[in-house]
């Protein structure tokens, strides 16, 4: 009976260090696909006409959230900016990796609609526009 009860709290013990080991190792491995779907609000932030359109049917086939596109508050901006508005960096970082481009930088404010707001910059076109091709 004691010899029972000793195999089943180790294999009570393995599996719950099993299935730790497993989510610590997807958390903190840089190429693992997030948990869920990542929200991406995307702004044009260059003024090249469709290339927030077209950044969102890239996104969309790599299984991001796309929840908006619009123009940003100016369109002179040179480099691609992820804006982690959740104090999870990595999804920024996601988000630019699947782009191509970019940096990645958290800034959280109160009324986010997305977890990662995209700012589209010039350098962006080349890695959108050589999906297409």
């Amino acid at each position: 009976m004691i010899g029972t009860l000793k195999k089943a709290v180790l294999v009570v013990l393995i599996t719950v260090a099993l299935v730790l080991g497993a989510s610590m190792t997807a958390r903190f491995a840089g190429d693992a696909p997030s948990h869920g779907k990542i929200s991406v609000e995307i702004l044009n932030g260059c003024g090249i006409h469709g290339l927030g359109a077209s950044t969102r049917s890239l996104l969309r086939e790599k299984d991001f959230d796309v929840i908006d596109v619009s123009n940003a508050d100016r369109f002179d901006y040179l480099y691609t900016i992820a804006l982690d508005r959740t104090g999870q960096i990595s999804r920024a970082r996601e988000v630019i990796s699947a782009l191509g481009t970019g940096e990645a930088i958290t800034q959280i404010t109160d009324n986010n609609l997305a977890e990662v707001t995209l700012i589209l910059g010039e350098d962006s076109e080349k890695s959108v526009r050589g999906h297409e091709r």
